[in-house]
């Protein structure tokens, strides 16, 4: 759920720019939606599976746009990645339901990613020692921010919500985020296969979290 998610998701960034990962990676809600549909029987109607369908339509447009033997490999990184942190969302709500509190799944989750990644721990502390501050001060943002805080919160939606996909859902917004931050920050200009295929995966994404999940299946 931590470890292997942020090496997908470092791979990925290799080949894809910050708002290329974090469009694919809207495509989570709908794979966390697939499973809890078998897990939690959590339902799915036609416009739910049409919105599926569509959702990875504009993935492959973003990938296959410039011809199939121009794929980025970081796309299929970035898919990787969703499924994990799908699996991860779903495992969160069991031991919600079990009794543990969002900072305990955090606490655990965070124990056993250092130490799955604990063999590189030599290399990292020769190369915090040869970077600047601001690099240091990144990684602390990182650490504290991005992960520590942002799991917790995650994890306490998900003890709260009735569905899985009623919190997954808002990462649809993520996107958007990303992208805006990106041409501020790091000045990324989306090409048309992102403006596109991303689109695509946005409209697919909040037309799924608004009529994807009734009551009855159609």
């Amino acid at each position: 759920g931590l470890a292997f998610y942020y090496i997908c998701y470092n791979m990925g960034l290799v080949t894809l720019t910050s708002a290329e990962a974090s469009i694919i990676s809207a495509t989570a809600p709908v794979i966390t939606s697939v499973m809890v549909y078998f897990v939690y029987k959590e339902r799915i109607n036609l416009i739910g599976w049409i919105s599926i369908v569509a959702a990875f339509a504009g993935v492959a447009i973003m990938m296959l746009w410039n011809g199939v033997f121009s794929i980025k490999v970081g796309a299929f990184w970035i898919l990787g990645m969703s499924v994990l942190f799908s699996i991860y969302c779903v495992l969160n709500r069991k031991l919600a339901e079990k009794g543990h509190n969002s900072v305990e799944i955090v606490a655990y989750s965070a124990i056993f990613a250092t130490l799955l990644m604990s063999p590189v721990t030599p290399t990292t502390i020769r190369q915090l020692a040869a970077c600047d501050m601001p690099a240091i001060l990144s990684a602390i943002y990182l650490a504290l921010f991005t992960t520590a805080i942002a799991l917790i919160l995650w994890a306490k939606a998900i003890d709260l919500s009735e569905k899985t996909s009623e919190v997954s859902n808002y990462m649809f917004v993520t996107p958007l985020l990303s992208t805006v931050m990106g041409f501020l920050m790091i000045h990324e200009v989306p090409d048309l296969p992102t403006f596109l295929g991303g689109g695509i995966i946005i409209a697919s994404v909040v037309v799924f979290s608004l009529k994807g999940s009734p009551q009855e299946t159609l």
